[in-house]
């Protein structure tokens, strides 16, 4: 079997310089802000965006350029639908609004450039490319179930594998691939509710953790009401050790999952091993952090008892 350190590295500079020649050609009056957007997409942070296809690849016997194209289409398919959140969102400066609404449709468009050349209208790829964008606005939209928002966030991601699979001819895979990402997606998306609870709640965002302790349609009006919810559940009770439980079953059911991948795919399986031994750690420290802030709330709203006299 393959270790990871046997395949050959992903040229992540390359990805970004051909990212800018793409904006060139096809929004090139919207090359700055097209820029600043890959800024906010990070490797460090979008791992399985920027390398699941070069992992799959490598692994599946694809050739690398082919490879390489679909890593770059999946990093323009990244910002386009960043954008479309923002805008969603309300995040985009007013000045910039129409500017972004043109460069995420330029970029979805160039996106799907490689795949247009590589699948016909007959293909299997097309009925999964609506089927996984479908699930993606499902996830955003507030009237949908708080179980298909989280696992949906990623649905986009699967559209890069699906490709990589039939040009590989390695369809057979697929199901436990699936599966293997939805399961490490949820996680993460469930993470990042965690980390950004009340960012989302300032923004109007729906949030899994605030849905988890603090029922209820999450409106504006009832904003104020889920955040000291939320505040007392994180001082009170387990609700962080419950959230960290959630993450840590789905990345080790992920985990299994990428262990037994035929072919196996090293780098997917030891990204999961890290990610979930990094989260275990942090969640220690985060609940410790609210333990102790829990004490010292119940010591100053508390008297401690007087003694005694004899």
């Amino acid at each position: 079997m393959n270790r990871s350190s046997d395949l050959p590295d992903l040229d992540l500079a390359g990805v970004a310089a051909a990212y800018e020649r793409r904006i060139r050609d096809v929004c090139p009056e919207h090359l700055g802000l097209a820029l600043r957007l890959l800024e906010r997409l990070p490797p460090t942070r979008w791992n399985l965006e920027w390398r699941l296809p070069w992992w799959l690849g490598q692994a599946f016997g694809l050739d690398p350029h082919v490879a390489r194209e679909i890593v770059l289409s999946n990093v323009l398919g990244l910002g386009s639908i960043r954008l479309q959140d923002d805008l969603a969102d309300g995040e985009v400066a007013p000045g910039e609004v129409d500017a972004a609404r043109v460069l995420a449709g330029a970029m979805y468009v160039a996106a799907l450039e490689p795949y247009r050349a590589r699948f016909d209208r007959s293909s299997p790829f097309w009925r999964h490319l609506d089927r996984q964008m479908a699930a993606w606005l499902a996830a955003t939209d507030r009237e949908g179930s708080p179980e298909s928002r989280l696992a949906a966030r990623g649905a986009p991601l699967h559209i890069a594998a699906v490709a990589v699979c039939l040009l590989s001819d390695r369809m057979e895979t697929y199901p436990a691939l699936e599966t293997c990402l939805d399961r490490a997606l949820e996680a993460l998306v469930l993470y990042d509710h965690l980390a950004d609870w009340e960012a989302d709640l300032d923004a109007g965002r729906w949030n899994a953790f605030v849905a988890a302790v603090s029922p209820g349609p999450q409106d504006p009006e009832a904003r104020d009401r889920h955040r000291a919810t939320t505040y007392v559940a994180l001082l009170t009770t387990d609700a962080v050790a419950a959230c960290f439980g959630r993450i840590d079953e789905g990345l080790l059911r992920s985990a299994t999952i990428a262990d037994t991948l035929s072919p196996p795919v090293p780098p997917l399986a030891d990204h999961v091993h890290r990610f979930a031994g990094g989260l275990r750690e942090q969640g220690g420290a985060v609940q410790e952090r609210y333990r102790e802030l829990g004490e010292r709330a119940a010591n100053l709203l508390l008297p401690a008892p007087v003694a005694a006299r004899s």
